[in-house]
């Protein structure tokens, strides 16, 4: 019997019929916080993408029900930018082409984003994988996805943007074992009208190097499994709760921003206005942003970062830096 599984992030659900073992291991891994009991059909009030893939003969059939038709091949640019995929349309059999970094193989999908078809020895799990959860995040127009660690300090939330190796999962893992809520140190999710933060827990992504003192040592206590990630990169992954004790907090209102600029032997932060430059800084996911018109979701985000407080911040010590967040979380 197939097994089946359902996983909700932000307002849609992601459910998934595989018969391949390692594909439904890797979302228990990465959104095992996001798991919620399998709706019968009859029961679904949320979007949802159902994933189903079969193999049969060597190739792997996947396909994406409940999402409406998408241009596959300009999503896929726009939800890996830099990950080393590269597709290519085929107009006379309306199918587009996809080039796996690496060895990785080929995929074929239609060009409504409906299929897909690959050999059974390429990689194709983590592309179906994320096409999926993409499509799920693209049906939300009330949410809006960052890049983003995320947190909840004294009731009020935050958001720690910056580019990769800016510090967000050690920022956000130091303020978790101190005893604030972590949304999460990958995705944040923002409702637009309200202004609050809702949780999408993946698992941690952990980065050998400098964290806090208890996140190091509950890191320690854990013996989680090390990950080689495509970068060539070794990384921890783990559950948030194995490492903070908590499940995930409730939605909270938006109150402040912080952009991780530079590392320095003390922290410190400064405030700067709203403006298209921190929209920008703010890396929403090129998934979310899909088929909204950017000058309209421009005004939004100003509109949003005109009752929130945005700090530029310089990194220090993980311990030292997350009790600076803190005290300024309580004026937030």
């Amino acid at each position: 019997m197939l097994s089946q599984q359902a996983f909700r992030v932000g307002d849609a659900i992601v459910e998934v019929d595989a018969d391949d073992v390692a594909l439904r291991q890797r979302f228990d891994e990465i959104y095992g916080e996001c798991a919620v009991a399998v709706p019968a059909a009859e029961e679904r009030t949320l979007p949802t993408v159902r994933l189903t893939t079969r193999e049969t003969c060597g190739q792997v059939h996947a396909t994406f029900d409940g999402a409406p038709p998408i241009a596959i091949g300009p999503f896929i640019d726009a939800i890996f930018p830099g990950r080393g995929f590269e597709t290519a349309t085929d107009n006379d059999a309306q199918v587009v082409r996809v080039r796996m970094p690496g060895q990785g193989g080929t995929a074929t999908f239609s060009a409504d984003g409906a299929t897909m078809d690959a050999g059974s020895t390429s990689d194709w799990r983590p592309l179906v994988a994320n096409v999926a959860v993409a499509r799920a995040i693209a049906m939300q127009q009330a949410l809006l996805f960052f890049h983003a660690a995320s947190a909840r300090v004294h009731g009020r939330a935050l958001i720690a943007c910056g580019p990769k190796k800016a510090g967000k999962t050690t920022l956000g893992l130091a303020l978790g074992v101190r005893g604030h809520g972590l949304y999460g140190d990958e995705l944040a999710a923002l409702r637009l009208d309200s202004g609050e933060l809702v949780a999408v827990r993946r698992s941690l992504s952990v980065r050998e190097g400098v964290a806090s003192v208890r996140a190091a040592e509950a890191l320690a206590r854990l013996h989680a499994v090390r990950e080689r990630y495509p970068d060539g990169e070794w990384r921890t992954r783990t559950s948030v709760t194995s490492v903070t004790g908590d499940g995930p907090p409730p939605p909270a209102p938006l109150s402040a921003i912080f952009l991780l600029r530079r590392f320095a032997s003390r922290p410190s932060a400064d405030l700067v206005p709203p403006s298209p430059a921190v929209v920008a800084a703010l890396t929403p996911l090129g998934a979310s942003m899909w088929g909204r018109a950017p000058g309209a979701m421009l005004m939004t985000m100003l509109r949003q970062l005109a009752r929130t407080r945005i700090f530029q911040l310089d990194a220090g010590p993980p311990d030292d830096t997350a009790a600076l967040v803190e005290h300024l979380m309580e004026t937030a």
